[in-house]
């Protein structure tokens, strides 16, 4: 059984992240970090994500010249043209970042996601801090990205779950036998 944590850019996702660490792990997750999440993040990446790969260059030189550990596959869509990428995946169509971050852990043949970090609320960004100089993610995002995880729910029910916010209580909480267990 291999399971992903993925790492949203909500201000939630390092709270998030500690929740679920209480579990202790069995076996390692894959790490995939979306957007913000990846050079905020300062531990060990697998991958890092995003349906805005334009911005790849100045999140790389952060996570740079914060000192963590630059090996990881970075992940876009295949129309992002001129973005240096290790790999290119089309998306599901609609939906946010975080939800492209599921699509590239289906495609590794990951089992189980667990989200810390994506709420899919208007809540303050992880970047929101005087140090970062971010803005809150808007109500408006909100609204447009929320219907992209209703249309694709039937994909999602049973193998992706999420510690906060409304993702939470669309997909549920996790729990570790719902981790480690067998089937969806």
């Amino acid at each position: 059984m291999r399971y992903a944590v993925v790492l949203g850019a909500a201000g939630c996702m390092l709270h998030d992240v500690q929740r679920i660490a209480q579990w202790g792990y069995t076996m390692r997750p894959t790490i995939i970090a979306v957007n913000d999440a990846g050079w905020v993040w300062p531990d060990a990446l697998d991958h890092w994500v995003s349906l805005h790969g334009e911005h790849f260059p100045g999140w790389q030189r952060k996570r740079l010249d914060s000192g963590a550990s630059m090996s990881y596959d970075t992940w876009t869509r295949p129309k992002d043209d001129g973005v240096k990428t290790t790999h290119r995946l089309g998306h599901w169509g609609v939906g946010s970042s975080g939800l492209y971050a599921i699509t590239v852990a289906f495609h590794l043949g990951i089992d189980r996601v667990v989200l810390c970090g994506v709420p899919m609320e208007a809540r303050p960004h992880i970047a929101n801090h005087e140090k970062y100089g971010a803005d809150d993610w808007p109500q408006s995002e909100v609204d447009i990205h929320r219907p992209g995880w209703e249309h694709h729910i039937d994909k999602l029910e049973g193998r992706v779950k999420s510690v906060s916010g409304w993702t939470r209580d669309l997909l549920g909480y996790p729990e570790m036998d719902w981790l480690y267990s067998e089937g969806p």
